[in-house]
């Protein structure tokens, strides 16, 4: 069962939303706003769920989730982009679910909750 998420994102206003909603389902969530962020966060906590926005200033989405890869961390993990489907295939990423921006809070957990998720 996923409790404890984490959202990596650049963008404020978009994480305060997302946050919002997943609390307001009874979800525990963390924030970081770069990767960065991210891996010290991990460094010091774990999470069932890492929801990570792919293109950021600095390190990329794909790096965090090398990053993972590399620390053999056990989480559920999916990308978020506001990016089309056709830009995405550059970016090999289809290993992992992408949830389409922007969405609202429904749309969110009926994501989470239909995705048949597969551990690093």
């Amino acid at each position: 069962m996923i409790n404890k998420v984490l959202i990596v994102d650049d963008d404020t206003d978009f994480i305060t939303l997302t946050r919002l909603g997943l609390i307001k389902n009874h979800f525990t969530v963390s924030v970081a706003n770069s990767v960065m962020e991210a891996k010290a966060i991990l460094n010091q906590c774990s999470f069932d769920l890492i929801l990570c926005d792919i293109s950021m200033p600095g390190e990329s989405g794909l790096s965090l989730a090398e990053f993972i890869k590399e620390k053999q961390i056990q989480v559920y993990f999916a990308f978020m982009t506001g990016h089309t489907q056709e830009a995405l295939k550059s970016k090999h990423i289809d290993t992992f679910p992408v949830l389409h921006k922007p969405f609202n809070a429904q749309q969110l957990i009926t994501f989470i909750a239909n995705q048949k998720w597969l551990e690093f």
